[in-house]
């Protein structure tokens, strides 16, 4: 039987060998190191003191807070900049709203004055003595006896058919003027009125008395009959 001789390493040769063993383990280490850090994994540096990693952390929580800080400044701003432009529009809507009310307050129509106080009927003038004729008041109370009257514009004027007219021209309502045109009890245009004596007691038929009125109608009744009003006896 063969016997091996036993292989003798030298010690150098053993060391040589083991440092070989280490450096290998170190380049494995760092090659993993280098392929986490292009992965994008954080691989704290062997033997890195932690005031270091202390360092990154605050200067990480400044960098937090100085935005946080900036944007509740933005906030901020824009919250004044919304209120501000939201008073303008409160200011500007109060302001034309007190010139709305200006103006309206100055468009009121103001009342206006009384009418002035209208003249009195003349006083009748006595009717002239007969000289061996008809009297003109004879013909007169004849026409106005026709019309139910008694022979002068009073009596006429409250007779059964004057008020029939009368009630159904105006309601019998001397001071009427319903912008028609049309005034007084007996309803009479203006140019009626002037054409037969009203201007002797005013401008309107309206404006006058009732005895002036009367008066006024009883005249053009006497001219023209019933025929110029709407309604008939």
């Amino acid at each position: 039987m063969t016997i091996s001789k036993r292989t003798i390493v030298p010690a150098a040769v053993t060391t040589a060998v083991v440092a070989g063993i280490g450096l290998t383990a170190a380049a494995v280490t760092a090659q993993e190191a280098s392929a986490q850090l292009t992965a994008g994994t954080v691989v704290p540096a062997m033997g890195a003191s932690s005031t270091s990693a202390s360092y990154q952390q605050g200067l990480q929580d400044a960098m937090i807070k100085a935005t946080q800080a900036k944007l509740d400044a933005d906030n901020a701003a824009a919250e004044a900049a919304a209120q501000a432009a939201e008073q303008e529009r409160i200011t500007t809507y109060v302001a034309a709203l007190q010139r709305a009310q200006a103006a309206e307050a100055a468009a009121v129509t103001v009342a206006p004055a009384a009418p002035a106080a209208q003249p009195q009927a003349p006083a009748s003038t006595p009717a002239p003595a007969s000289t061996g004729g008809s009297s003109t008041s004879t013909s007169n109370s004849a026409s106005s006896s026709s019309a139910g009257g008694s022979g002068d514009a009073s009596s006429w004027a409250n007779s059964a058919a004057a008020m029939a007219v009368k009630t159904c021209e105006s309601g019998n309502n001397y001071s009427t003027n319903t912008g028609n045109g049309y005034y007084g009890a007996w309803q009479f245009d203006r140019p009626s009125w002037l054409a037969n004596g009203g201007a002797e007691f005013a401008d309107y038929p309206h404006k006058a008395t009732k005895d002036q009125q009367d008066f006024v109608a009883w005249t053009y009744w006497k001219k023209a009959g019933w025929g110029p009003w709407s309604c008939k006896p």
